[in-house]
């Protein structure tokens, strides 16, 4: 039985091997009171009916854009440990580029990785960390990669303020150069991301 989690972060090869909620833009967070007392600050879309909520603005240090160019270094593709979690929408679209049925796909090119209780479906990486689908010539399926891929470098990890952009472009030789992004492009690829959520098998 599949069945979709939260949202959570593409993290390819190359980019620590955590996962992360990034459900709204990071101009605003969502402060909470639990049902036990005491305050959670997150940044989920939604909670549960039992959570007393109020949304604060925030200020958007990418307010005047932010620049980035990809310059084929495959950074984001490989060199690290990393997982590349498939959502549905992500399996039909990269099985019918391949013109494969998804379970053929799930059993080529994909692995499952556990997570407690459940497992998560991510692509399969080569010896040396690199994306399965990566070549010498960049992405075998590019029109047909996930949406993870489609949207780097513009998580909400990464920009989610200053710091954390510049930190990645610290690895990512792109950022920071080229074509400039306005905050409503940044924000549609943030929001591409929702309800796109990663394929859970209990």
């Amino acid at each position: 039985m599949y069945v979709c989690l939260w949202q959570m972060e593409r993290f390819p090869s190359g980019q620590r091997g955590q996962t992360v909620n990034l459900l709204v833009t990071p101009s605003k967070v969502r402060i909470l009171l639990s049902p036990n007392g005491g305050l959670l600050l997150s940044r989920k879309a939604s909670f549960p009916s039992y959570y007393c909520f109020q949304e604060v603005s925030m200020s958007c240090f990418y307010e005047n854009g932010l620049q980035f160019e990809c310059t084929g270094c495959n950074y984001c593709c490989g060199c690290e440990p990393g997982f590349v979690f498939l959502s549905q929408t992500d399996l039909t679209r990269l099985s019918a580029h391949l013109h494969i049925t998804e379970e053929a796909c799930i059993e080529t090119y994909c692995r499952y990785v556990p997570m407690g209780s459940f497992k998560m479906i991510s692509l399969t990486e080569k010896k040396n960390y690199d994306c399965i689908f990566l070549t010498e010539k960049g992405c075998s399926v590019y029109e047909g990669r996930p949406e993870q891929c489609r949207t780097y470098p513009f998580w909400s990890s990464i920009v989610e303020d200053k710091a954390a952009w510049e930190a990645e472009m610290a690895s990512c030789p792109g950022m920071g150069k080229g074509r400039l992004y306005t905050k409503e492009e940044i924000e549609k690829l943030l929001q591409a991301r929702i309800g796109n959520d990663p394929i859970m098998k209990f």
